[in-house]
């Protein structure tokens, strides 16, 4: 959170669809604990967070299309782990997975969030995934969050009416407001 940004606090939980790609399982297993854990952070039900499995990255884009067509969700986010092979798949791959992500974002106007590692091996997808550079499983969640809290501000009425939306926190471990 920047300096001067207030803490605001939600009151309810945000509902977010986890999508996650079932290939380099090692990996993605992973990463869906980091984002389990941040979801935890942030004190919200851990019922909200749906997670579904899909096959592979490739499937990624049409299980948050369908998600974020729902209406069921407030944000979806995507975890995947795309490991460079032999041939070059992996860079198609993530120039069509990466772009349609974007698109149901945009066409859906929901957080749609991108925890799709892509790496030249397992080693290196791993230190993304909980290892010594973090977990993008966490960032992903994070990410949704912080949109979800950009789009209620964007969302919300002009000033001397009364907000509507969601109030969410910036960061996990915001106590919730009393009342």
């Amino acid at each position: 959170m920047r300096e001067g940004d207030e803490r605001r606090v939600t009151d309810r939980t945000p509902i977010i669809a986890c999508i996650v790609a079932r290939a380099n399982e090692i990996v993605t297993d992973s990463l869906l604990r980091g984002a389990e854990a941040e979801f935890d952070d942030y004190g919200f039900n851990p019922a909200a967070l749906e997670v579904t499995w899909v096959p592979g990255a490739a499937e990624l884009p049409l299980a948050a299309q369908v998600a974020a067509e729902s209406g069921k969700f407030d944000a979806v986010v995507c975890l995947g782990a795309i490991v460079k092979g032999e041939t070059d798949h992996d860079q198609h791959l993530a120039q069509a997975v990466f772009p349609a992500l974007q698109r149901v974002a945009l066409e859906q106007s929901i957080p749609v969030t991108l925890g799709v590692i892509t790496a030249d091996t397992l080693v290196q997808a791993l230190d993304r995934a909980g290892g010594k550079h973090g977990n993008a499983g966490r960032t992903a969640l994070t990410a949704a969050i912080e949109m979800l809290e950009v789009l209620s501000d964007f969302r919300a009425p002009a000033r001397g009416q009364e907000p509507g939306g969601i109030d969410l926190p910036l960061s996990p471990g915001e106590p919730e407001a009393e009342e």
